[in-house]
């Protein structure tokens, strides 16, 4: 159910979060990121761009992507500790 709101809160919020996101995109380039190292930014960007373009798409597949998303970010202390002790 709590997913089923953060999906919900996403597609209702898309537009808001597409332009924010590629702001964000916009100035790791800027700073020399690659889009390899965004690749988690760049796989929420092109969710966010699906519930923007298509809301009642991202409905029917939008639950298993953002299910993925949050287990990958989940990961991301993990990488980034494990980089950090190299």
């Amino acid at each position: 159910e709590d997913l089923e709101t953060q999906l919900n809160d996403l597609i209702d919020n898309a537009p808001r979060l597409k332009l924010e996101l590629d702001r964000q995109i916009q100035q790791q380039r800027s700073a020399g990121v690659s889009d390899q190292q965004m690749s988690g930014l760049m796989m929420y960007k092109q969710i966010v761009d699906l519930a923007a373009s298509n809301p009642q798409m991202a409905q029917i597949i939008g639950k298993p992507l953002v299910k993925g998303l949050v287990g990958i970010v989940a990961k991301i202390p993990k990488i980034i500790g494990g980089l950090t002790s190299l």
